[in-house]
């Protein structure tokens, strides 16, 4: 027997004593020791009972685009890239269509966000969208444009978010991987502030080669970001999905934990990251590193639609399984489609409940 149970025993022998013997003070003394004696009883049950694992949230969030309406991938960039045979055909293919056709002829909306949230959840999240496009001074990185959304809550916090596929940074070598890699500075430092959290897409390009190799390019190519964006110490961390992946993100302001999302039939990953904010830990975002399977340019828009929306189901399931705080969610990257955003992560929600 327990000492907890034991003064519950005591206690309840006196409470048969007063009733008996002692009359109703005594009684009512008795009584409020034997409360006494069951409360930290529940109290010990409790303390050794193993922590049960909160449920996931059963209702669904609503799917919203906050970006992009414009262009956001250009092929004709690629050329001089030396990314691969086919690549560099296509590259050089799409210069000559423009060529008769008109600058930016072929160019797509290929990259988005994506705002996820629950009806009647607080604070309110609000977003405003910059594009990160080559102006003079600033050449092109990538044959993908970035965006960055400056978001602020309600109830006070404000942060950023920039998303870029930077497509390997041009093969080590190229014709092109100078350029860029003395671009980035320009490119990406005006969107480094207080509060970044950043998501890119194709650091590394798959090389198709060992593991060891594939994170050795990684890795090399993350430290070239990180020694030319954070000249200014803004203090920044990051993390690599150990493939062709990561976020970098202001290490004062947030802590992360990761789930790691592997895409079906693929050695890529779309990972999330739960943020939660340094000063203010319950106040959290999602944000989830999107690169979904590129297709052909001949293939039909609904055979692409039909194979993201498979691919968004799988990682939507696991990011809300593990979103038990209801917290808004960010999907963000290189969707590889042309349809609405908001419209490809809705029908893949829609697909949760079928």
């Amino acid at each position: 027997m327990s000492a907890e149970e034991e003064r519950l025993a005591r206690a309840e022998e006196q409470l048969a004593r007063a009733e008996e013997e002692l009359g109703a003070e005594a009684l009512v003394r008795a009584e409020e020791q034997l409360a006494r004696a069951e409360e930290e009883k529940e109290l010990e049950s409790a303390d050794a009972a193993p922590a049960q694992a909160p449920e996931p949230l059963r209702a669904l969030p609503t799917a919203a685009q906050v970006c992009c309406a414009a262009h956001t991938q250009f092929p004709v960039r690629m050329l001089n890239c030396g990314e691969s045979e086919l690549h560099e055909a296509v590259a050089l293919a799409s210069t000559a269509v423009e060529f008769w056709k008109g600058t930016d002829y072929l160019a797509k909306v290929l990259d988005g966000i994506v705002k996820l949230t629950y009806d009647g959840s607080l604070p309110t999240f609000f977003e405003s969208l910059t594009m990160i496009s080559p102006k003079p001074g600033v050449p092109y990185v990538s044959d993908h444009d970035g965006a960055r959304i400056d978001v602020r809550t309600s109830d006070g916090l404000a942060f950023s978010i920039v998303t870029q596929n930077l497509e390997g940074l041009c093969r080590k070598g190229t014709a092109r991987r100078n350029v860029i890699v003395n671009a980035l500075g320009s490119w990406f430092r005006p969107h480094v502030q207080s509060g970044m959290i950043m998501v890119i897409q194709e650091l590394a390009l798959q090389l198709n080669r060992p593991d060891a190799e594939q994170r050795a390019e990684l890795d090399a190519n993350l430290a070239i970001v990180l020694e030319t964006i954070d000249r200014d110490k803004h203090d920044l961390a990051a993390e690599t999905d150990g493939y062709t992946g990561c976020l970098i993100y202001d290490k004062l302001a947030w802590t992360h934990q990761t789930v790691k999302i592997a895409r079906a039939r693929s050695n890529k990953f779309s990972n999330a990251h739960l943020m939660s904010s340094v000063p203010h830990p319950a106040r959290s975002v999602w944000v989830v590193n999107i690169h979904l399977k590129a297709f052909g340019p001949i293939c039909a828009q609904a055979t692409i639609d039909a194979a993201h929306t498979e691919e968004l189901t799988n990682i939507l399931r696991r990011v809300l399984e593990a979103n038990v705080g209801g917290f808004p969610v960010y999907l963000c990257g290189d969707f590889n489609n042309a349809s609405n955003k908001g419209q490809l992560v809705q029908r893949a929600l829609d697909a949760l409940v079928r």
